[in-house]
């Protein structure tokens, strides 16, 4: 009998010894700090996630300014060395670039949860590994946006998308350009590398479009901030969407998403692995809230005189 209790004991010892909680947290940022899009994300889990009983460690793809496959798949591989070196027992990433070049290939069967938000659109043209990877896919409100706005400018026939030079515009533009030719809209696209070919490109849709999205500014080089409002301010002569609140301060109207959902799901979900959950229990979903923004200065200068509801959430 003292024998058979003492191996009881034993075994109960054992297996308090190796039950493992999950502490130690990456969180791998696709782009850079002070960007307005992933900064509410890295914000929300570093309020939630770095606490005592956990260790969070933070890095950045910088995938706006590193350009080029192979240039993104270098600091990928160093920043896999790194993850590794950690030890994460979960990883958390935010956007593109870090799916596609660092948990695509390096992984898909690590047997480590990986929660991701920011994926644009769809996440479909990835190979990702449901046992392992669930997350939060980021859909703007585009065709409510372009319906809206069509209300006011029913003639609309010709669209110009210009935005950066980036793998997700680029990924955006093949996704996209059905949802502007069903409705109708002929699109042209600039994607640019710098601010002066921003403005250059603005210029010329400014004469040749009925109406102008701008979905992003992150990966323009030497973006300036107040010369880009001065220079709209003076140049505007169609009316500019877009779907991003940090753009409002160079579009007229825009329909956007609600910049901390993507996070607030994140974090929730690794709370939820932290406590127990099983990542396989974690369904993809999307975002689905909105805010609506009208930029009075510009919207007076393209006669844009929205009435109800859009009246009521003003830039």
């Amino acid at each position: 009998m003292k024998v058979i209790l003492v191996i009881l004991t034993l075994c109960l010892f054992v297996s308090c010894k190796t039950e493992h909680k999950p502490s130690r947290i990456y969180y791998l940022n696709s782009y850079h700090a002070g960007y307005a899009s992933s900064d509410a994300t890295e914000n929300l889990v570093r309020e939630r996630l770095d606490r005592k009983e956990l260790t969070l460690k933070v890095n950045y793809l910088n995938g706006k300014y590193t350009r080029g496959d192979s240039l993104k798949s270098a600091k990928a591989k160093v920043i896999y060395e790194d993850m590794m070196s950690f030890e994460p027992d979960i990883i958390l990433v935010s956007d593109d670039d870090a799916i596609k070049y660092v948990i695509e290939p390096f992984f898909n069967q690590a047997g480590i949860p990986v929660l991701f938000c920011g994926v644009n659109w769809s996440i479909d043209h990835y190979d990702l590994n449901p046992d392992y990877i669930r997350g939060i896919v980021e859909v703007l409100p585009l065709s409510d946006c372009l319906d809206t706005i069509r209300n006011y400018y029913s003639e609309m026939k010709k669209l110009g998308i210009l935005s950066e030079n980036s793998i997700s515009e680029h990924s955006n533009k093949l996704l996209l350009d059905s949802l502007y030719r069903h409705r109708n809209l002929t699109p042209s696209y600039a994607l640019v590398d710098s601010f002066s070919q921003w403005k250059d490109a603005f210029r010329y849709m400014n004469e040749n479009v009925d109406v102008i999205y701008l979905p992003t500014n992150g990966g323009i080089l030497n973006w300036d901030d107040q010369e880009a409002q001065d220079f709209i301010a003076d140049e505007i002569r169609v009316p500019i969407i877009t779907c991003e609140r940090f753009m409002m301060p160079y579009a007229v109207f825009g329909m956007t998403r609600v910049l901390q959902e993507q996070g607030e799901w994140l974090t929730a979900a690794a709370e939820k692995i932290i406590s127990g959950a099983d990542i396989r229990s974690i369904e993809n979903t999307k975002n689905n809230r909105v805010q609506i923004f009208v930029n009075n200065d510009l919207a007076n200068a393209v006669q844009f005189n929205p009435s109800g509801e859009l009246m009521n959430s003003k830039y």
